[in-house]
């Protein structure tokens, strides 16, 4: 059946749980097969008066139909989680797409007592709090919906965990402090639980930790620096060493015990600011067990299958735990050295690292208690350049094992690109426009296309938000709200959005008269 249409536009109408925005809203009254319609550049021409007439009569009505509906699964509280339907993420009864961005550090800033100038805010100084707050703001305003962040300190002199088992209190305050404002902004949060790359808060730290793994050789003592440990920087001698070394998080007992209580720790907080525990708060979407996993096959024959085995382990402990949050496992997505899509690896045919990073996607993404699957898109570290036809094969070949053999939802979880790598280097237009807005416009058009399609893969998030507490630059890949990077991030997040709002509830969702949510809650807080 057609539907029958009314569009509105409305300025700076927004929702609790979305963010304001100015977009294109669709009024459909229609059957539950209402095919879902492409995205497009660009918006709709203004209703006349007699649209708006009928739009607010409608609202009205379904208004009513709402109070009156009790069983409404759209506006329960279950339905305020982010759940998995299918190949789809699905919200409030409807389909959800990511739009969305990293920001590793934003935890420790709540700590910050700073006073500077920020860029195009006169003279008013900022603390970290009003830092944190001014950055959701300015996501939500662009549309974006989702935010991804660490559930633990790479910085030493700000640890979560100071070791095993106790917690800085503070340090946990700030990080509920983001999860509460990231709620009232409309955000949805993603937690990676651990990390592969930085020893504090990393596996590293959790293996030097346990009392059943033979101590570190002091001639290779931990690498506490700020930034990633980087395998380029270590002897064969000591690559070797740390390769055989990280495999113990894996297979250590008490590690793995540790681990487990650490997840614990993290599901079962209570968020000072909400009184809710993490495992209840419907502003987390998701948590990663691990972000980009390495148990490397050179050292270690098995270690895919090693990894395997913990992922079935730890994912179940998560599930024991926190039944209504989407759990997934943060890696790059490499095909296994079995798999014959290992040719689409970086590096292949001419090298087989990835393959022996110890990650296998289907593998890694098979346990039932793994509900999305993700992918990461690195060209710079991958050596990889402006090379459209890998990017377009590594991540076609991705969304379309996702759908056919997973069926499960795709998350490009990390894409960027590096520009200058000096701190306080801020880049110049021309360097933003020409070499990083490009590798974003295709990331963003491969997105597009999949979700007009109705395909897996389900949206993205950019690493990273260019978020600094004190005044050290935006790193290699910070992108800022001033740069022409952002015009293109928040107009595809509006027009994932506008294609959202398309998008009509389940049949079973018992919705008499359907009206987009952000229409009603826009007009009822009007």
């Amino acid at each position: 059946m057609t539907p029958s249409k009314v569009r509105a536009r409305i300025n700076g109408v927004g929702t609790p749980d979305r963010g304001p925005d100015l977009v294109e809203k669709q009024l459909l009254l229609a059957s539950p097969s209402t095919a879902a319609t492409p995205l497009v550049h660009g918006s709709g021409g203004r209703g006349g008066r007699w649209k708006w007439a009928l739009f607010v009569c409608l609202a009205a009505g379904s208004l009513v139909l709402w109070a009156r509906s009790q069983g409404s699964a759209s506006l329960s509280w279950e339905q305020s989680f982010v759940k998995v339907a299918g190949t789809q993420f699905e919200y409030q009864c409807r389909p959800f797409f990511v739009a969305g961005f990293n920001v590793d550090n934003v935890a420790q800033a709540p700590l910050a007592a700073v006073s500077r100038k920020m860029q195009g805010s006169g003279s008013s100084s900022y603390n970290g709090r009003e830092l944190v707050r001014q950055l959701l703001r300015e996501a939500a305003g662009a549309g974006l919906n989702v935010m991804r962040t660490w559930a633990h300190t790479t910085d030493p002199d700000h640890p979560l965990q100071e070791r095993p088992g106790v917690y800085n209190e503070d340090m946990f305050q700030g990080l509920d402090f983001v999860i509460a404002e990231a709620g009232k902004a409309g955000l949805k949060v993603i937690l990676s639980l651990v990390d592969n790359w930085k020893y504090h808060g990393g596996v590293d730290e959790f293996v030097d930790w346990s009392p059943s793994v033979p101590p570190r050789d002091p001639r290779f003592p931990p690498n506490n620096k700020q930034g990633d440990a980087s395998v380029e920087e270590y002897s064969q001698e000591r690559l070797e060493y740390e390769n055989r070394r990280k495999v113990l998080f894996f297979t250590d007992e008490a590690c793995r015990n540790m681990f487990k209580r650490h997840i614990k720790a993290v599901l079962m907080r209570r968020n000072v600011y909400t009184g809710k525990l993490y495992k209840d708060d419907p502003t987390i979407m998701a948590h990663n067990l691990l972000n980009e996993h390495r148990c490397s096959s050179y050292e270690t024959p098995g270690c895919p299958e090693t990894v395997s085995r913990w992922v079935e382990e730890m994912a179940a402990h998560v599930k024991s735990l926190d039944q209504r949050h989407l759990l997934t496992l943060g890696e790059e997505g490499f095909w296994g050295e079995k798999d014959a899509l290992r040719a689409f690896n970086p590096g292949a045919p001419s090298s087989n690292w990835a393959a022996k990073a110890g990650q296998d996607f289907l593998a890694d993404h098979a346990s039932p208690y793994i509900d999305f699957a993700t992918v990461h898109w690195w060209n710079d570290q991958w050596k990889v350049g402006g090379n459209r036809s890998f990017y377009k094969g590594w991540l076609g070949q991705h969304t379309e094992q996702a759908g056919s053999v997973l069926k499960k939802p795709l998350l490009l979880e990390e894409f960027g690109k590096m520009l200058d790598t000096r701190v306080g280097i801020q880049p110049s237009a021309g360097l933003v426009r020409h070499v990083r807005d490009p590798v974003f416009q295709d990331a963003y058009d491969v997105v597009e296309q999949a979700v007009s399609r109705g395909q897996a893969l389900a949206g993205s998030l950019f690493w990273r938000w260019g978020f600094q507490v004190y005044d050290n630059g935006l790193g290699p890949y910070g992108v800022a709200p001033e740069h022409s990077t952002f015009s293109l991030i928040a107009d595809h997040a509006r027009r994932l959005k506008r294609h959202m709002n398309s998008q009509p509830p389940r049949p079973d969702c018992n919705m008499q008269c359907w009206v987009p949510t952000t229409m009603v809650f826009g007009l009822a807080r009007r």
